[in-house]
């Protein structure tokens, strides 16, 4: 699911402009780095009699930038949230979606939280905002928990 994830991601203008990477060094002079996180143990929505059960995914995007006193340099870094955020909302009216496998069927990507400061330190700051996917999960006729039932 990263990997779809991901690439969704990559299509996001805002991001393709600002040129975000997820693989880099971590340890470089700049201090700018970008990354996602898909939590563990995600609640299921809803599910049927029928099997097709609703479901989300929530993944973060992360990123570390430059901070400090510069109130301006601040405010660029919450309007790339901002930017994202709409390019997440044309990308939904354009029905493109991550890949999550075939047996998923997606129905949007919402924006749970704008970017907000995550944390900092004297250099740079950690911004991210959460978003989730909403998917039907077609019934393959194979049971999750085959021990419980």
């Amino acid at each position: 699911m990263i990997e779809g994830i991901t690439k969704y991601a990559e299509n996001i203008q805002t991001i393709k402009e600002q040129g975000f990477d997820f693989y880099q060094d971590y340890n470089a002079e700049n201090p700018i780095n970008d990354s996602i996180i898909i939590p563990t143990n995600i609640p299921k929505i809803n599910g049927t009699i029928t099997g097709n059960d609703k479901n989300q995914l929530l993944f973060y995007i992360r990123r570390r930038a430059n901070f400090g006193s510069n109130i301006f340099t601040n405010i660029d870094n919450l309007e790339f949230f901002q930017k994202v955020k709409k390019d997440v909302k044309e990308l939904n009216k354009q029905g493109i979606f991550p890949n999550l496998g075939t047996d998923k069927i997606i129905e949007k990507v919402e924006v749970i939280t704008d970017g907000y400061l995550d944390s900092s330190d004297v250099n740079s700051a950690i911004y991210q905002m959460e978003l989730r996917v909403l998917y039907t999960q077609k019934n393959t006729g194979k049971r999750i928990y085959p021990d419980r039932f």
